[in-house]
């Protein structure tokens, strides 16, 4: 009994969903049952409102008794108007529900056979616009996709577009589930894209995807950094040869490009600043994604890094829950303490030649204009702000093009496309390669030399191995060091866009190398540090290092590992 209220309850809500997106076929019955009230109690004045009622939804099942009411009517002239126009409608509405169940039915059984004819076709979970982008990237290449999607709009786009889509209802108790995966033909998929808003719906996903046989790249949306890091490092498929799974945060895809875009230590007024501010007022997934990206690539000359500024004791308590370490990689201060008792007395705190950066990414860009007015009023301090406002879709950045002291978060469009995914690691690959061939020349050294224990030590470090084979939380230090490219050619006084770039830096005297090789350290041991990792004699296993040191206290050797990324940044950057 209990499983069937549940069914109905289910069944009811699921009913009310798909109602909402037929708006006219909702007034059509309403209408229907009005006029059927109406003109019933016309002619049976007498009978109760259940009964009339009763009698108006017979109507929709096309019941000829219901329709006998000769006697009265012959005694009344003829049918009401209000009646007959219910009959006419119920019948018109029952027809068009037969043929549209049929229509749906058919289509279902169509695309359930071609579907199984399919072979190498992507798979693609999802409702939101990340998905609808996505999904544009793969009809304009005439890739084979099959979506499978709660979003009624989505799903009507994608098959009118001659492409297969499946329902999942988004009743209370609807999820996912094995079989619609196995009749999008998962086992059979090249790739399979699991891109809903909600990161535990997505695990569930990639659980269930876990359990079907095949071969296929799953590309896993996790937005909650602690979460797409932590399913990095611990990957769920032990057997690489079953799926190969790759985690992505569009959170962290947005930050990234909000860094590169509104570098935290440089403005075109000010220049480079020699004390950086990130302020975040509010506390949601894409800031703590900006909040790790500053603790990632937010390490500057003379041992600088980012001062963090925070709402609350509650997100301070939740950043280094996520992350125990992080407090090594960015100081984490409150607004409300030490004197601090709003955003405009940051600057109270600030040196002259300090920036601050305010995210206001959770309010609008006319909100964020406001706030930004409130601040330029009560800003009397030397040292320059800037607000960061949403980029949500559409053309608000317009508003706001050309002020000094605001800017938008790029907007979300082709974040987890193939194309993007790709370029992401063009420079990280080519930072690998670098280190890769400088290792094997070591290699070549110590045979040479017959340094026999050398050679084994430098052959076993885990990340000697070819791009492709590396673990995606290896490839993630490398695209850090990628996005921390840009930051070391400012703090050398240069333009990364400048043509001479190469040529420039080949001449950078000891000190500036020196400088940007500490930089490099410190940023090197920040991605360690927030992947939970400790001093000590080097594990892997136990994820120990023993260069989680300060910079003088390394070895010549790994100096030079240090060295060789710095002489090469130009040459990345110009690529």
């Amino acid at each position: 009994m209990k499983t069937l209220s549940k069914s109905l309850l289910n069944l009811s809500a699921v009913g009310y969903g798909k109602l909402k997106s037929h708006r006219l076929l909702g007034i059509s019955v309403s209408a229907t049952l009005t006029f059927g009230l109406f003109g019933y109690s016309q002619v049976f004045p007498d009978f109760g409102f259940l009964t009339l009622l009763y009698m108006t939804v017979q109507l929709f099942l096309l019941d000829s008794q219901v329709f006998d009411v000769s006697d009265v009517m012959a005694e009344s002239g003829g049918v009401p108007w209000a009646l007959e126009l219910s009959r006419w409608m119920a019948a018109a509405l029952t027809f068009y529900g037969l043929i549209f169940a049929a229509s749906k039915l058919l289509r279902r059984s169509g695309d359930k056979y071609r579907i199984e004819q399919l072979d190498g076709h992507s798979v693609v979970f999802g409702a939101d616009k990340i998905t609808a982008d996505f999904l544009e990237e793969v009809h304009a290449l005439g890739q084979e996709c099959v979506l499978i999607s709660s979003s009624d709009s989505l799903l009507e786009k994608w098959r009118s577009q001659g492409h297969f889509a499946m329902d999942v209802d988004a009743g209370a108790h609807a999820t996912l589930q094995l079989d619609d995966l196995l009749q999008a033909g998962l086992p059979r998929a090249k790739d399979f894209y699991i891109l809903d808003t909600d990161d535990a719906v997505n695990l569930r996903a990639l659980l269930l995807a876990a359990k079907v046989d095949g071969s296929c790249s799953i590309k896993l949306r996790q937005d909650e950094p602690f979460a797409c890091d932590l399913l990095q490092r611990h990957s769920l498929f032990l057997d690489q040869s079953q799926h190969q799974l790759r985690v992505i945060s569009v959170e962290k895809q947005r930050a990234r490009l909000l860094l590169q875009q509104c570098p935290l230590e440089w403005d075109a007024q000010q220049g480079l600043a020699t004390e950086v501010h990130l302020v975040l007022p509010h506390f949601g997934a894409f800031e703590k994604s900006v909040a790790i990206q500053a603790a990632l690539i937010g390490h500057y000359k003379s041992g600088k890094r980012v001062n963090l500024w925070l709402s609350s004791p509650s997100a301070r308590a939740q950043l280094v829950a996520d992350f125990p370490e992080i407090s090594r990689c960015l100081d984490i201060r409150l607004v409300g303490q030490d004197g601090v008792e709003s955003v405009a007395a940051i600057g109270r705190v600030c040196g002259p030649d300090a920036f601050v950066t305010v995210l206001y990414a959770h309010l609008s860009v006319e909100q964020a204009y406001l706030q930004m007015l409130r601040l330029e009023e009560r800003w009397a301090y030397k040292c320059g702000f800037r607000i960061i406002a949403s980029g949500a879709y559409g053309d608000e950045t317009s508003l706001v093009k050309g002020r000094p002291n605001i800017d938008c978060v790029p907007q979300p469009r082709g974040l987890v496309t193939e194309a993007a995914l790709v370029q992401i690691d063009r420079v990280a690959q080519a930072i690998h390669k670098t280190w890769y061939e400088g290792n094997q020349l070591r290699i070549d050294e110590a045979q040479t030399k017959g340094e026999l224990e050398t050679v084994e030590k430098l052959k076993s470090k885990a990340t000697f191995k070819l791009w492709d084979d590396l673990s995606e939380e290896q490839k993630d230090t490398n695209r850090s060091a990628a996005d921390h490219i840009e930051v070391k050619i400012r703090a050398a006084g240069l333009n990364p866009k400048q043509p001479d770039i190469k040529e420039v830096w080949s001449k950078l005297d000891d000190k500036a190398l020196e400088m940007l090789s500490r930089m490099e350290h410190e940023r090197w041991a920040a991605s360690l540090w927030l992947a939970n990792w400790q001093v000590g004699e080097r594990d892997d296993v136990r994820r120990k290092h023993n260069d989680l040191v300060p910079y003088d206290d390394l070895d010549p050797r790994t100096k030079r590992y240090d060295d060789e990324q710095v002489c090469e940044a130009a040459k990345y950057c110009a690529e």
